[in-house]
């Protein structure tokens, strides 16, 4: 997972919406597959839970977020 992360966070920065940027077999994406599944999940938590996120004072979120964040 590791060498996965090592060359995605490569390919993010030096291919990404560049003219090379395209498919690479050399990226694992039955584990990209898996970590897409986990992000929706947790974010599905987040949206069937009746109770609204809280954040933690003082973090970036608490600060974007929080009861004392500007309302939108």
């Amino acid at each position: 997972m590791e060498k996965n992360r090592a060359y995605s966070d490569w390919w993010t920065k030096n291919r990404y919406h560049q003219p090379s940027d395209e498919w690479d077999p050399k990226l694992d994406y039955e584990n990209m597959a898996k970590e897409v599944r986990a992000d929706f999940l947790i974010a599905l938590a987040i949206a069937v839970d009746p109770e609204r996120p809280r954040w933690n004072e003082g973090d970036v979120l608490g600060k974007m977020f929080g009861a004392n964040a500007a309302t939108r």
